[in-house]
């Protein structure tokens, strides 16, 4: 079984949809991740990693002339998923600090 090749075009197109989400302050992720966390809140939790997604698309976006610009956006999406996981409230820290490229 061989598996589909995923081009950069379509990487692309998923890129310009991530751009298009709005960014999120310090208050409105500690308000998310608090509703993810005390109420077991998915779609709180939805729209933070949306958000870090376009934080981890930036970052890629300047390495895109390089060979491995898809495997840093695949491990900038692993580390966001740890973040959630990681994140501690009571230290005055963004999410965003806790994800680790």
């Amino acid at each position: 079984m061989t598996l589909p090749v995923i081009s950069r075009d379509n990487y692309y197109f998923y890129f310009k949809k991530i751009l298009a989400m709005p960014e999120l302050s310090a208050d409105e992720e500690l308000e998310l991740y608090q509703q993810y966390k005390n109420n077991d809140d998915k779609e709180a939790l939805k729209k933070l990693v949306l958000s870090m997604l376009r934080y981890a698309t930036l970052t890629t976006l300047k390495y895109q002339k390089t060979p491995f610009f898809i495997d840093l956006f695949q491990e900038a999406v692993k580390a966001i998923m740890v973040a959630t996981e990681k994140f501690d409230i009571t230290k005055k820290k963004r999410f965003s600090d806790y994800v680790k490229m």
